[in-house]
């Protein structure tokens, strides 16, 4: 339901293969129900959206809308907010969502800024990953508030990061392994697919 009719799924050499609903629906289904995450867009040749793999559930980035979703069924409608940088992304996200009969805080915006309106939250969560943890995320956490979310740096690109916002705009906490996420995007138009392996 919250997938798009074409994904795309790592090829087995470093690539990435279509798998369109219309001419392959078995393999769809069965790549929309496997524990990996899909391709879902690509910009200027490089993936910039993915529906999370399902064991893995995080929030800031909309995307398909699934993660909000899960949101949603362990504390309801009323207490998620979402945040999607990309205008086509949010309206997909939010018609997903009501589809599937959800109806969270759907907000398109940076994500780096937060959410002011309904802030301090009790956990900040990001679907995408991030270099430095940007300072609204912390001023709008709640003290003993926690802030999850992938982390990339020139040293490591992949791990999670989990902070515990205490007093004053501060955080402390841990980096966990695994987890790799699409970088924080800036708006771009969409491109057709990936870009073409060099020769």
């Amino acid at each position: 339901m919250f997938l798009p009719s074409r994904l795309w799924l790592r090829d087995g050499e470093g690539g990435y293969r279509p798998c369109d609903r219309s001419t392959d629906p078995d393999g769809w289904l069965t790549a929309a129900y496997t524990d990996t995450p899909l391709v879902t867009r690509f910009t200027d040749g490089l993936p910039s959206s993915s529906a999370s793999m399902p064991s893995m559930v995080l929030e800031l980035g909309t995307g398909t809308g699934f993660n909000a979703a899960l949101l949603c069924v362990l504390l309801g409608d009323d207490a998620v907010s979402t945040v999607e940088l990309d205008p086509l992304l949010a309206v997909r996200g939010e018609r997903n969502l009501q589809a599937a009969g959800f109806a969270p805080a759907v907000s398109c915006g940076d994500a780096a800024a937060g959410r002011p309106p309904g802030a301090p939250y009790e956990r900040v969560v990001a679907t995408f990953s991030v270099d430095r943890v940007p300072t609204a995320w912390v001023e709008q956490t709640a003290a003993g508030g926690r802030i999850v979310t992938p982390w990339t740096s020139a040293w490591c690109r992949y791990g999670t990061l989990a902070l515990t916002v205490g007093p004053g705009g501060t955080a402390h906490g841990r980096f966990h392994a695994f987890a790799s996420f699409m970088p924080m995007q800036r708006p771009d138009q969409d491109t057709a697919g990936p870009a073409p392996a060099p020769h």
